[in-house]
Parts: structure tokens; C-alpha cells; sequence
């Protein structure tokens, strides 16, 4: 006798939490990354549990391409926050990856981004709210995929226009680099 379920599933969650995507054509599930874990982020410069993350995602997921997410970009501190946004002018950038263990790549980074699912009663208070977008790819593709957005107020934070958080990593290096590059060499004494 098949069981019964007593509370409906979430639409966009499977009866083991998996969230249910391009699952029917044998894809595993998406999750976009803006920050830290981005491919392009420095990850020398990043802090241990940066890192750890990092090696997480590319244990349990297999990067599918770049791609852009409507919404804003902040920069917190070493880290950025995208919200989102109603204006299809505003994008976010970054990378798209096919999980391939959901169940851990969730946990690690669930308490990495000190998040909560967005149909969570308890979001007060998370950083981070895990939510599922859509992601267009620069073929043109879209695909829907889990993302941690900033569940926390932006003001007084600086936006990144261009809502590319490793250009805006590159861009801060070039500046500092070229501060150094201008000034001129000590002179030598005797």
C-alpha cells in the first residue's frame, strides 16, 4: 500500500528536499553564485570559511556556465549581498552550476550564508534567505536556480552598478595597483 503524505510538498521541493528543476531531462538542480564562491573571486584573499564553501561547491556541483540574475548588488564588507529587483535593467552576475548532492552542498552552505529557506516561518534574523530564480545564460538560456539573497536592510551600503562582484574585485585591485605604480621610487640615502 503506497504511503500518503499528510502536508502537501512544496511546489519547487521533492519529497527527499531536493529542489525540482530541469530534473525530468536528467539535470540535476542549479544553484547561482555572485560572490565569494564565484570562479572568478580571488580565493587566496578569501577567509577560511570562504574557502571551505568554495571546496564544497565544487565537490557537490559542476559549474554549467555564466550567467545573470535581475536584482541589485551591495557590497557588505568582503562580501557582496544581491536583493532582488522588479527592474529587468538591474542584473546581477555570475556563475551557474549543476548540483550534483543537494542535500550536502545545502547544508554547508545554508550555514555558511547563515540562511533559511524563503518559505521559512523563521527568517528573522538570517543573513541569508535560499531562494529559487531565474537565471539567463549568455546563450540566451534560462534555467531556474537556487540563490542566497541578502535578507537583510542595504542602507548605508555601497552598490556595485555593475553588478559584477569579481569585476568589481579587479577593478579595486587595478586602482590600488595603480596608486602604487604612479608614485615614485624611494630615494636612497648615504
Amino acid at each position: 500500500m503506497p504511503k500518503t503524505r499528510t502536508q502537501p510538498l512544496a511546489p519547487d521541493v521533492t519529497s527527499s528536499g531536493a529542489p525540482r528543476t530541469e530534473a525530468a531531462a536528467g539535470e540535476g538542480p542549479y544553484l547561482f553564485v555572485y560572490g565569494s564562491l564565484r570562479r572568478a573571486a580571488p580565493a587566496a584573499a578569501l577567509p577560511r570559511e570562504a574557502r571551505a564553501a568554495r571546496a564544497s561547491l565544487e565537490a557537490h556541483a559542476d559549474w554549467a556556465g555564466e550567467g545573470v540574475l535581475q536584482g541589485r548588488l551591495y557590497r557588505v564588507d568582503w562580501y557582496p549581498a544581491a536583493v532582488s529587483s522588479r527592474s529587468r535593467n538591474e542584473h546581477v552576475a555570475g556563475d551557474l552550476w549543476r548540483v550534483t548532492d543537494w542535500p550536502a552542498l545545502r547544508t554547508a552552505l545554508d550555514a555558511y550564508e547563515d540562511a533559511r529557506p524563503e518559505r521559512s516561518r523563521t527568517l528573522a534574523g538570517a543573513e541569508y534567505v535560499r531562494a529559487r530564480r531565474t537565471v539567463r545564460l549568455a546563450d540566451g538560456a534560462a534555467r531556474r536556480a537556487w540563490v542566497y539573497l541578502y535578507n537583510q536592510p542595504v542602507e548605508g551600503f555601497a552598490r556595485i552598478d555593475s553588478g559584477d562582484y569579481a569585476a568589481f574585485l579587479r577593478d579595486a585591485d587595478a586602482r590600488r595597483g595603480a596608486g602604487r605604480a604612479t608614485r615614485p621610487p624611494a630615494r636612497e640615502t648615504t
